[in-house]
């Protein structure tokens, strides 16, 4: 083997070997959260409320019934300016995001159902799925709303 064919492997053993390790590395453990990293990036803000551990439930359920609202004036909207099959995409996609959602923070409850304010784990997961599903909603009507 010439020089030129020995670095190149070993180059590319190198460029591999760090590409791997820096997904390793990137890539924390979530062992302790059935969603992994699912909810990452989402934040819930409750203006007025002290973050507290006894308070997280009443922000969430606030962040929760705003969203909700939101997405409920969203999705009649959508509905008035769909088209007849638009209409039942939309029925048929939010039948399964409400069953999705049910089952993904019923998961959630399940995991931490011996934990201390073990509610505040299911509180977020239904904020922070639907304050995502209006944001979802708001993306599908920029074609919808032609």
């Amino acid at each position: 083997m010439n020089k030129k064919k020995i670095n190149l492997k070993y180059n590319l053993f190198s460029v591999l070997s760090i590409s791997i390790l820096s997904v390793t590395v990137a890539s924390p453990s979530h062992a302790d959260d059935p969603t992994g990293s699912y909810f990452d990036g989402t934040e819930i803000k409750c203006p007025g409320i002290p973050f507290a551990e006894s308070t997280v439930v009443q922000c969430n359920t606030i962040a929760f019934q705003n969203a909700d609202r939101e997405l409920n004036q969203l999705y009649q909207k959508l509905m008035k300016t769909a088209d007849t099959k638009e209409k039942e995409y939309l029925q048929t996609m939010q039948q399964a995001w409400i069953k999705l959602k049910e089952s993904q923070c019923g998961l959630v409850n399940y995991y931490y159902r011996d934990a201390r304010f073990s509610e505040k784990w299911k509180t977020r997961c239904e904020a922070i799925m639907t304050i995502r599903r209006v944001e979802e909603l708001k993306q599908l009507s920029t074609g919808i709303d032609w």
